[in-house]
């Protein structure tokens, strides 16, 4: 019988070998053009450098606003219903953003009541919703000025209120809780009357027997003037927009962030630098194939 051959030790073997050959190919590629490398990274570093010099510093801030809402009594619950949602109110700011950011710097002036050269340091305005909470909206505001943020976050919670359907929600709210006050006022009135009348009416000895209970009027009266005391309680709630956490200014920039530029543009470099390398490697290569192809 004829031995077997380890063919299968052999082709490792040679495959372990040609993958060190490859590898001390792409080492002695890169030794070569090591300066391509390194011309490509520090190119790279110091352009993000400049960059970190040349760009403004940005100052970012964030502040909560209170959504303007009604409250509505079920039974012996009372819950808040928002007059302008929080994706209405999303709308009209990320609107606000971007009139700012095509600078449309007159358009806007009179609506934020800051002059033109405090909006022209306004980077971004961008709102954001609270999981789990729809009375507040957060916003992040980015300036290059920080000590304009606290004027920019009244300015826009007034451009808020001074929105025709915002002011067209609340006082239409208004009107209705005007109109409950004065139809319970009035209502009140009439049970007040009918109760002196009725007193009046027992203690001259006019009637003898009623089909009801006097103290039940008394405990009606109470009732209503109860009711309009949670209906001015609500009125006197039901307000605009407002501030509800105002924004803190830090005394760094947010941007740039030199660190990450720096460790994202040297990365960079580098990854292109090793890419030269290999693409001038590759080219070499292909004209002396192409030279040795035409003289054979």
């Amino acid at each position: 019988m004829e031995e077997k051959k380890p063919v299968k030790k052999e082709q490792e073997i040679i495959y372990y070998q040609e993958d060190e050959i490859d590898l001390y190919e792409l080492w002695l590629t890169l030794r070569k053009r090591w300066k391509v490398i390194a011309f490509t990274t520090i190119l790279f570093f110091f352009t993000a450098v400049v960059y970190i010099f040349i760009a403004k510093p940005v100052y970012t801030s964030s502040f909560f606003v209170k959504i303007p809402g009604r409250y509505i009594k079920t039974g012996n619950s009372i819950s808040r219903i928002n007059l302008i949602s929080a994706e209405e109110t999303s709308r009209i700011i990320s609107d606000l953003s971007a009139n700012i950011q095509d600078k449309n710097y007159k358009k806007q002036e009179i609506p934020l009541k800051l002059p033109e050269d405090k909006i022209k340091n306004i980077k971004s305005i961008t709102p954001s919703k609270i999981r789990g909470n729809k009375r507040l909206i957060e916003v992040k505001i980015e300036s290059y000025k920080p000590s304009i943020i606290p004027d920019i976050s009244k300015s826009l919670v007034s451009y808020l209120n001074s929105n025709r359907y915002v002011k067209r929600k609340i006082e239409t709210e208004k009107e209705k809780l005007l109109m409950f006050i004065k139809e319970s006022k009035n209502k009140l009135q009439e049970m007040e009357k009918t109760k002196k009348l009725i007193y009046k009416e027992l203690r001259e000895g006019n009637i003898k027997t009623l089909g009801f209970n006097p103290l039940d009027l008394d405990t009606k009266i109470l009732n209503i003037k109860k009711e309009i005391a949670e209906l001015e309680i609500r009125l006197e709630n039901l307000k605009g927009f407002e501030i509800s956490v105002e924004p803190t200014i830090s005394e760094k920039p947010s941007k740039p962030k030199k660190k990450l530029i720096l460790a994202i543009s040297t990365a960079s470099g580098l990854f292109l630098g090793v890419f030269l390398a290999f693409f001038l490697e590759w080219i070499e290569n292909a004209g002396r194939r192409h030279k040795n192809n035409q003289t054979q």
